[in-house]
């Protein structure tokens, strides 16, 4: 079973109108009219199992079906389907819709393209005698912040029962109407490297090269680590600075990294570990000498409102160090519970608005020069291509453990020598980088 959280809008809606941005055209596309592979569509595998979706859809109902398509030069860089009641969703009732398989191309996104095509859709369907549904899982949060932006109440759980790929969805009404995120709720775990997860050698040695890259910055140091996940790299750099304090907002890693360095367990005992939000930083101004924020970013809705407040908690001649993976990489796959990610000039400009002084740096080229790398990388950019990368990495081990053969699992703590490490290369700020799949920025207050 897999759990999902149910949505829905009940009669008639009073949504505010919205405007397209400029140079992309809405169109809409009935089921009788998916005939053949629109122009522009974004890749054609997957259209072609929405489009059977739709089809298996009308066989049991009515309603027109519908696929509202936004181009921008003459590709399809959005789409969202509405279709109606089957035996997979039994708690529809005939007069029913729902919302769903939205997608939207990743340059075109945060420009409001998912919201203008699901409103014009619940403008056109929203009625008394009838409800909108939208399902979404509970660790996909752009997702459940445009169901909230578009008027939709949170109904209730549900879990989908599934035989041999054939089921259905099964609800759970809640007494709730809302739901919101609060700190220590999400689960970040379940994507957060931990000790004991089975790791890649390049894992590994990526791990090691980011604590190895933050030591030279941090000896005798007040340091902030944000978003330590499972705190392995905690115990290797409060080894040097002059003191050390991480954050996190999942409270299972906050209860790990605490446990694991208390005093019956551990040395480091004067490490300091909070949990608190990235984008709300609880300190005074001027609090520490460096501000670390490793494979953090894309997680946070409110970039700028975060590297806002490490500008405020960073001390004159402070250093901010943060890492992400390269949006540029042609083998890229987004993790679950994202919101955006940033090419190198775009993170250039969002960084120079907060901080005087600005380097990038790239890591791991993305060349694959023996035959089973070149293999490797094939496989993953085809996994990538048809959705087929699971979202946890417990999920993902299993994948890596059939392709790659024998891993080693991570450890408890980051430590010297536990792999080998090069220094990372200079690259241009004001260009797409496409020969590293790491890029770090250093950034002088």
């Amino acid at each position: 079973m897999r759990p999902y959280w149910v949505f829905r809008i009940s009669g008639s809606a009073n949504i505010k109108t919205n405007f397209l941005c400029k140079d992309f055209e809405y169109i809409i596309l009935k089921q009788n009219e998916i005939n053949i592979l629109p122009l522009g569509i974004i890749n054609k595998l997957n259209f072609v199992i929405l489009w059977l979706t739709i089809t298996y859809s009308e066989k049991y109902s009515n309603l027109p079906h519908e696929m509202v398509a936004i181009y921008h030069n003459g590709e399809i860089v959005h789409h969202s389907f509405l279709f109606g009641p089957s035996p997979k969703y039994p708690f529809m009732s005939n007069n029913d819709y729902q919302i769903g398989l939205i997608y939207t191309k990743r340059e075109h996104r945060n420009k409001g393209l998912a919201f203008y095509a699901c409103s014009e859709i619940i403008k056109k369907y929203s009625k008394e005698n009838t409800v909108l549904w939208y399902l979404t899982t509970p660790n996909n949060r752009p997702s459940i912040n445009l169901s909230s932006k578009l008027g939709f109440e949170y109904y209730g759980n549900a879990d989908r029962i599934s035989k041999l790929g054939i089921g259905h969805y099964s609800i759970e009404r809640s007494t709730q109407k809302s739901y919101t995120f609060s700190t220590g709720d999400i689960g970040y775990s379940q994507v957060t490297e931990s000790p004991g997860l089975m790791a890649t050698n390049e894992q590994i040695k990526r791990l090691y090269q980011r604590y190895w890259l933050a030591k030279e910055f941090t000896k005798d140091k007040d340091v902030l680590e944000v978003a330590f996940g499972s705190g392995m790299g905690l115990g290797y750099l409060a080894n040097v600075t002059k003191s050390l304090t991480g954050i996190d907002i999942d409270i299972a890693n906050v209860n790990y990294a605490k446990q694991y360095y208390s005093e019956e367990n551990k040395r480091n005992t004067s490490i300091k570990i909070e949990l608190m939000d990235a984008h709300n930083l609880n300190y005074p101004d001027k609090s520490f000498d460096v501000v670390i924020g490793f494979e953090v970013l894309y997680y946070l809705h409110k970039p700028s409102q975060f590297f806002s407040e490490v500008k405020r908690v960073l001390r004159t001649n402070g250093i901010f160090i943060l890492s992400t993976v390269n949006v540029d990489w042609e083998a890229f796959h987004p993790s679950p519970l994202t919101y955006q990610y940033f090419s190198v000039p775009e993170l250039f400009v969002l960084l120079k608005s907060h901080f005087s002084e600005v380097k990038f740096y790239g890591s791991f080229k993305t060349e694959a020069t023996h035959k089973i790398d070149r293999l490797i990388s094939f496989i993953k950019k085809a996994s990538v291509s048809l959705s087929l990368i699971p979202d946890s990495l417990a999920k993902r081990n299993f994948l890596k453990r059939i392709f790659l053969g024998k891993l080693s699992p991570l450890p408890k703590e980051v430590y010297d020598g536990m792999a080998t490490v090069d220094a990372p290369e200079e690259i241009s700020h004001d260009r797409s980088c496409y020969t590293f799949k790491i890029i770090y920025a250093i950034a002088g207050k």
